[in-house]
């Protein structure tokens, strides 16, 4: 088996090339027996062979001398799976996905302009059959709703202003609306928050101001959390402000954040992102971190818990215990959130889940023996932003992760396939559900191959642990115009996984979050004339989305999804616009709000 430089295949079509799914990390396992804990963090990608199998070199393991390196082998034959969740991210940060644009770059902020976009975005979701929205209401310590704990944002009012309210605050809700009508449309909402940015626009931030943190802070509304508590923020040497993990205010501030919306909104999960200490930047040609700084040291000094402050903040001991106290800063966070959920959800009979998405890297072997064999001089998340990810993932303090895998399998930092592996090895063990976060904006000359996210997907379906995707970014998921390169990448990338997304697929299910009975549908009837179920179904039930499928002997094809009326007893749901021959029955059943599906109950064509 011969490699060759992958850049001479980056524009063929892989899909008639795919090996069978039987991967050589087992062939390897054979030959020299390594821990079998070990074995995804010892090979890194190497190319492609002559039969089109991906191939990783193995630098730890000897292996066979007739073999040069270890194939990486995605499915043959991709089987859509009955189950996974399909998601993408929209963004309201910059006004990157939502509001929408107009042609000339002006936001779209009427609201018969807000909810026209968001019908359409939904439309489109709907045709590449995903089934996740993933939506940021909170980008910058602001809101997309009336908070009392955070003002509304400036990506949302004409004045380009924090704490102005849309003209139509008062009498209309927004994510009221947008949950209901994804909802409708079989689709789960999750609602994004940044807990710690304060600022993302660099240009409020002015060098000569004699106090550039205050300078910064007055320009944000009065209601701003971080301008009635300066000492809970910081200002970053990327000119941006960010909310002190460390400080008690701070911890409190994202409780009440997150206990005020999820006891407002019908919302299925909590979403945080990559973003928690400022990541590394360059300035002046020197990369500095955040361990570089004293930025948080007051807040040690006043707020140490078990950990041991010291003055002398260049000593190995202040070194240490600074570092530990905000990865544990981070964790009680994420606790935190997680308890608050749970205490609704216990006193609801809710099901929302706790959700984060975090850098791809969690930490490189060269610095923890458990972590990938990626480079050191690349960025992750436990040693850089004090995230220990895979922690929370394995205690199962979170209910989802979302790794951004933003790499290909060329990459020499971080080979997709090298951090793939390692993610779905390391929690193979926890309920905790992994889905696996794809770069669909990169069309620069390394993401040439429009195949690339598609063969991704074929590699995760080796491995039962990956029970979905999510797609960054939403954007990117819309046709483009024109006919640049860039163009052309997205539109056959768009085309190919609309290909390998055919079928309606709901959300897998999250039983330990389930708390109440579901209750059967009652008076269940279907009239052939109009094509239209009918039935009752009690406003209380355990119900969020029905499932309608056509059955033939022992098949069956799920053809509807759609959320119940959450306003009536009474339901009805048309099939007007789906073609029923050649099936016997139709059946339907209920997706609880945990996602458990229950028994289906039948009906006569």
């Amino acid at each position: 088996m011969q490699s060759f430089h992958l850049k001479r295949l980056t524009l063929l079509t892989l899909a008639l090339a795919f090996v069978a799914s039987c991967g050589s990390v087992d062939n390897a396992e054979k030959k020299a027996k390594p821990k079998k804990e070990e074995l995804d963090e010892l090979y890194t990608f190497e190319g492609l062979a002559d039969d089109f199998s991906l191939i990783f070199s193995n630098s730890k393991i000897r292996v066979d001398s007739s073999e040069p390196g270890s194939t990486v082998r995605v499915v043959r034959n991709y089987e859509e799976p009955k189950e996974m969740m399909r998601a993408t991210w929209i963004a309201t940060v910059a006004q990157l996905h939502y509001p929408r644009k107009n042609a000339n770059g002006t936001p779209r902020l009427a609201l018969t302009e807000l909810q026209s976009d968001w019908l359409a975005i939904l439309a489109n979701a709907q045709s590449l059959n995903l089934n996740t929205i993933i939506f940021q209401v909170s980008p910058t310590l602001d809101a997309f709703y009336a908070s009392k704990h955070r003002p509304w944002s400036a990506m949302i009012n004409p004045q380009n202003r924090q704490g102005v309210a849309p003209e139509w605050a008062g009498r209309f809700d927004l994510i009221e609306w947008m949950i209901e009508e994804t909802h409708q449309r079989g689709m789960e909402f999750h609602a994004w928050f940044n807990p710690y940015r304060v600022t993302a626009d660099t240009r409020m931030h002015q060098a000569t101001a004699s106090d550039p943190l205050a300078h910064i802070l007055n320009q944000l509304d009065t209601n701003n959390f971080a301008r009635q508590h300066p000492d809970a923020a910081y200002l970053f040497v990327d000119n941006k402000v960010y909310l002190d993990p460390g400080s008690a205010k701070t911890q409190a501030h994202i409780q009440a954040v997150i206990g005020e919306f999820i006891a407002r909104y019908d919302v299925d999960a909590i979403h945080f992102d990559d973003y928690f200490y400022p990541y590394p930047v360059w300035v002046n040609g020197e990369k500095v971190s955040f361990r570089n700084t004293t930025l948080d040291h007051d807040n040690f000094r006043d707020n140490p818990r078990n950990f041991r402050f010291s003055e002398q903040t260049q000593s190995p001991r202040y070194q240490q215990e600074v570092e530990k106290w905000r990865k544990d800063n981070n964790d009680q966070m994420v606790k935190h959130v997680a308890n608050v959920i749970a205490q609704h959800n216990a006193t609801t009979g809710k099901a929302v889940q706790w959700g984060i998405s975090p850098f791809g890297v969690w930490e490189h072997f060269d610095i923890d023996r458990r972590g990938t064999f990626t480079r050191i001089y690349a960025s992750s998340s436990r040693r850089d932003i004090y995230a220990d990810t895979l922690k929370w993932a394995q205690e199962e303090t979170i209910d989802y992760i979302i790794p951004q895998v933003y790499w290909h399998f060329e990459s020499t930092v971080a080979p997709y396939s090298t951090i793939t592996y390692w993610w779905q090895h390391a929690l193979r063990k926890s309920r905790t559900q992994l889905i696996i976060g794809h770069p669909n904006f990169k069309t620069n000359q390394e993401w040439e191959n429009y195949h690339e996210i598609t063969n991704q997907l074929r590699y995760n379906a080796r491995f039962p642990k990956i029970q979905g995707s999510a797609f960054f970014s939403y954007n990117d998921l819309v046709p483009a115009q024109g006919t640049s390169r860039a163009a052309i990448i997205r539109n056959k990338e768009i085309q190919a996984l609309g290909e390998h997304m055919q079928t309606i697929t709901p959300n897998p299910p999250r039983p330990w979050l389930d708390q109440k009975e579901t209750l059967p549908l009652q008076n269940l009837q279907f009239n052939a004339r109009d094509k239209l179920i009918t039935f009752q179904d009690a406003l209380d039930n355990d119900s969020r989305f029905y499932l309608v499928y056509g059955v033939k002997g022992m098949e069956k094809t799920l053809l509807l999804m759609v959320g119940r009326n959450k306003k009536s007893i009474a339901q009805s749901l048309s099939l007007r616009n789906i073609n029923l021959d050649g099936y016997e029955t139709l059946s339907i059943s209920i997706k609880d709000f945990a996602g458990v599906e229950g028994l289906s109950q039948s009906m006569n064509l």
